[in-house]
């Protein structure tokens, strides 16, 4: 690793919850490095595009809500019989395009099976997730939008602490939806309602509401 990118994860490490840090005129080999040192276990989101680096430092809400999405669309696919593989926060790059970034939380419901049983997953032949999911309360996720549009992420959640937006990918850009590409039952005004009810009543109160709302969805036997 060259010098520069040593310097910066002493300061990589010292990020406050909620910062982020912006490298510019950063090689691509010196990101891939980055993350090499970084390893698995940092808790740190890390984007790469037009040789800047982007590191932002989540805050515990990031985690809380975007844990909440995910318990959301896992009470949901349970109740319809789909098939769910969630990937958390993986780093998504492309070597081709020199592009890459980490979620808050992503997954899989339309190309589940296809991931299924694989550790690492190489995105010149493997699907990009279903869904991204952005928790934009201390920065603004749209400036990885065209990483994302690149890697032919189909959908992107967004939650700012009180709304969601659902956006999905038309062309070279995204365009806000009312519902779901992913899961057309679904619109993004509920998320938004039960994440919401989670913070006051608490989870288990969430996924009550959730399995209410899908049995009232379903068609009467």
């Amino acid at each position: 690793m060259s010098t520069q990118a040593i310097n910066y994860l002493e300061a990589i490490t010292h990020i406050p919850p909620g910062a982020t840090l912006r490298l510019p005129l950063f090689s691509w080999e010196d990101y891939e490095r980055l993350l090499a040192e970084l390893g698995d276990d940092y808790h740190v989101r890390v984007s790469y595009a037009n040789e800047c680096v982007e590191i932002m430092s989540p805050l515990p809400k990031h985690e809380a809500w975007a844990d909440a999405v995910l318990r959301i669309v896992g009470e949901i696919t349970r109740a319809l019989g789909l098939k769910l593989e969630t990937r958390g926060s993986m780093t998504m790059r492309s070597l081709w395009h020199r592009q890459g970034a980490e979620p808050d939380t992503c997954f899989y419901i339309q190309n589940a099976t296809r991931i299924i049983g694989k550790e690492t997953l190489d995105f010149s032949i493997d699907p990009p997730p279903d869904i991204v999911v952005e928790i934009d309360v201390t920065h603004v996720s749209t400036t990885k939008f065209s990483i994302y549009a690149t890697l032919g992420v189909p959908e992107i959640w967004c939650y700012n602490g009180e709304t969601m937006t659902f956006r999905v990918l038309m062309g070279t850009a995204y365009v806000i939806v009312l519902h779901s590409q992913a899961l057309p039952l679904l619109p993004s005004t509920v998320i938004a309602q039960w994440i919401a009810v989670s913070k006051v009543e608490g989870q288990d109160a969430a996924l009550d509401a959730v399995r209410a709302w899908v049995l009232a969805q379903s068609p009467q036997r």
